[in-house]
């Protein structure tokens, strides 16, 4: 998070997708889909973080960042 934090989202968005690659059922992990959809979002490929929104709710429905992902797909045209 302190890389995407600092600007620094293609560095974020590697190491999310190598932590949820190593511990995709962790109790971190829907933290790391939060800060990949973010990343993606600061990298401008709105479409793929979208689908990481949307693959956070339907895995984790019940967590911390699901309220904040339902958020971000329903101000979305």
């Amino acid at each position: 998070m302190l890389r995407l934090q600092t600007g620094a989202a293609r560095a974020a968005l590697a190491n999310f997708r190598r932590y949820l690659k190593r511990n995709a059922s962790s109790q971190l992990a829907p933290e790391a889909l939060f800060g990949e959809a973010q990343a993606l979002e600061a990298l401008g490929q709105k479409s793929a973080a979208l689908q990481s929104y949307a693959f956070l709710l339907r895995r984790y429905p019940d967590s911390a960042y699901a309220g904040a992902a339902k958020a971000k797909l329903q101000t979305t045209p």
